[in-house]
C-alpha cells in the first residue's frame, strides 16, 4: 500500500492530465507487416499489454486463408473438411475492446478480402486509444465466410488482450468484468502515514447506489448488466508546525573596542543543513543588549542545528585589524521552548521562537469502471430476437417488410444491414441500444432480381434472412 509523501499527489496529476491530453479521436491507418508464411494460411498478430490510463497505439497483422485446410487445426469440432476454396471473408467489426479503446481496418467496414492466389489475403488493424479499465478481455473479430456456393456463414475469432492496472491509482479492483452477478473487490493504494501525523478520509461511489467511507471497502455485488463508474476519493491531511526565528538579543560579549567607546556588532546565523547564512548589518557603537527582529523571515529546519556567531567589526579601527571574534552559540530547531537564554563564556545570547501550524491536505481522485454483462440471458434474448425475426413476402417483386422484437432489457448494438451473396452491403441501418418493436418496409427492387441476405446485427451474433427478388 502506498503512502503519501507531500506534493506526490500533484505529480500524479500532472501525469494524469498528459495521459488524458494523449487521447487521440481516431486510430492512424496501419501498415501491413507479416513474416514470410505460405499464401493459403492463418496467421494474426497478438496483442502487445496495455496499461489502464495510459495512451496505447498497436498495429496487428493478419493473413487470412484461401481454402479451408488451414482451418482443421483450429477447428475444436473436428467438423471442417479439407480443401474447400473459401470465396472471401468480410470483417464486420471488432468488439470487447475496454472502454477507451477503438480500431482502425486496413479496409472500410464490412472489410471484404477476396484475393486470389498468388496474392494474399492481408489486412491489418490498428487498436489504440487510453483505456480506462484494467484486467483481461477477450476481443472477438466478427466475420462472414463465403464460399460462393453457400450464404455468407458468420464465424468470431477471440482474442485475449491484457490491460495492466494503473500504478498511480488510488485503487484497483479484482474482478471487474464478467457475468451478473459479479461480486468485484476493491484494494486501496492510499494510506496516511502516522509516523508524519497524517490522517486521512476515504469516500467510495460504486455506481450501483452503494458507497463506503471504509479505508477498504467489503466486496460489492453487482446484480444486474450494464457499466458501472467507481468513483473514489482519498484526502490525507498533515498538520505542519513552522517554526521561526523571531528575535535575537546578544546581552553581553567578550568583544570591546578602546576607540571609539561601545562596539559595532553584528551575527551570522547558519544552518547545518541550511547551506546559506542570515548575516545581519552591524550596529555601530552599541552597547549591549543589542536586538536584531526578523518577523517571520527565518523559517527553521526539522532536524537542523543552528549557529549564532557574534562578531565586533572592529577591534581598535573600522576594519583595523578587522573583525574580532566574540563566540558562537548554538541551539536545536527542535526545541520545544520558545524564549531561551544561551550562554559560551561571558557571551551572552537570547533567542525568542514563534510557531504556526498549517494544514497541508492532499486529494487522490480516481475512476474506474465495473463491466456487467448478462450472460444467462445473452442466449435467451438472441433467441427470443431470432424466432421475431421476420422477412416478407419472401420471394418478392422489391418491397419487404421486417419485423423483430428486442427485450426492454437489451442494451447491445444494433445493425440491420442488406447484403448480395458475395457480401457486399447495399444498405445498412445503424439503430444503436435498441430495445422494443421494429417495423419497417424497405424496397429491394433497385438492386434488381437476384438472392440478398437481410442481416440483423444484435452485439457480435448475427442473424440473417434470405431473401429473394424476382
Amino acid at each position: 500500500m502506498r503512502k503519501i509523501t507531500t506534493y506526490s499527489i500533484w505529480i500524479f496529476l500532472l501525469f494524469a492530465l498528459a495521459a488524458v491530453n494523449e487521447v487521440k479521436a481516431q486510430c492512424p491507418n496501419c501498415t501491413i507487416i507479416l513474416p514470410t508464411i505460405p499464401v493459403d494460411t492463418v496467421y494474426l498478430d497478438t496483442f502487445p499489454n496495455a496499461r489502464q490510463n495510459e495512451y496505447y497505439e498497436e498495429q496487428l497483422s493478419f493473413r487470412l486463408p484461401m481454402t479451408t485446410t488451414p482451418l482443421i487445426g483450429l477447428d475444436t469440432t473436428q467438423n471442417i473438411p479439407a480443401g474447400i476454396n473459401l470465396a472471401a471473408f468480410s470483417v464486420q467489426g471488432i468488439s470487447g475492446l475496454p472502454l477507451g479503446m477503438s480500431f482502425t481496418l486496413d479496409r472500410p467496414l464490412p472489410a471484404r478480402y477476396d484475393e486470389a492466389a498468388p496474392d494474399t489475403r492481408d489486412g491489418c488493424v490498428t487498436i489504440c486509444g487510453t483505456p480506462r479499465q484494467s484486467g483481461i478481455f477477450t476481443v472477438n473479430i466478427s466475420v462472414l465466410v463465403e464460399t460462393g456456393i453457400l450464404a455468407p456463414q458468420p464465424a468470431t475469432i477471440p482474442l485475449e488482450f491484457l490491460v495492466l492496472p494503473d500504478t498511480s491509482a488510488g485503487f484497483t479492483m479484482a474482478n471487474s468484468n464478467g457475468c451478473a452477478p459479479l461480486t468485484v473487490s476493491f484494494n486501496n493504494n492510499i494510506e496516511a502515514d502516522t509516523s508524519l501525523g497524517q490522517t486521512a478520509a476515504y469516500f467510495w461511489d460504486f455506481g450501483n447506489g452503494q458507497n463506503s467511507t471504509n479505508q477498504n471497502p467489503a466486496d460489492v455485488v453487482y446484480s444486474d448488466s450494464g457499466t458501472y463508474e467507481v468513483t473514489y476519493q482519498a484526502v490525507v491531511s498533515e498538520a505542519i508546525q513552522n517554526v521561526f526565528i523571531n528575535s535575537v538579543t546578544v546581552n553581553g560579549t567578550p568583544c570591546t573596542d578602546i576607540f571609539p567607546a561601545g562596539t559595532d556588532i553584528f551575527i551570522t546565523i547558519t544552518g547545518s543543513q541550511s547551506g546559506t547564512d542570515t548575516v545581519t548589518g552591524y550596529t555601530t557603537n552599541a552597547g549591549t543588549p543589542v536586538t536584531w527582529n526578523f518577523g517571520n523571515n527565518i523559517l527553521l529546519t526539522p532536524g537542523t542545528t543552528y549557529d549564532i556567531w557574534v562578531q565586533d567589526d572592529d577591534a581598535i579601527a573600522a576594519g583595523i585589524p578587522g573583525p574580532e571574534d566574540c563566540g558562537h552559540v548554538f541551539f536545536s530547531a527542535d526545541t520545544s521552548a520558545n524564549n531561551f537564554t544561551i550562554t559560551s563564556g561571558s557571551l551572552s545570547v537570547t533567542v525568542n521562537l514563534t510557531r504556526s501550524i498549517v494544514f497541508l491536505r492532499d486529494t487522490v481522485n480516481t475512476t474506474d469502471y465495473v463491466v456487467v454483462t448478462d450472460c444467462n440471458a445473452s442466449n435467451e434474448s438472441i433467441e427470443a430476437i431470432s424466432g421475431s425475426f421476420n422477412v416478407f413476402p419472401n420471394p418478392t417483386s422489391g418491397i419487404v417488410e421486417v419485423q423483430f422484437q428486442t427485450p426492454a432489457t437489451q442494451n447491445q448494438e444494433v445493425t440491420l444491414k442488406i447484403t448480395d451473396m458475395l457480401g457486399r452491403t447495399l444498405r445498412q441501418n445503424e439503430l444503436g441500444a435498441f430495445s422494443g418493436n421494429y417495423n419497417d418496409s424497405f424496397n429491394l427492387r433497385e438492386f434488381g432480381a437476384g438472392v440478398y441476405l437481410m442481416q440483423l446485427q444484435v452485439g457480435d451474433k448475427l442473424l440473417s434472412k434470405k431473401i429473394i427478388v424476382r
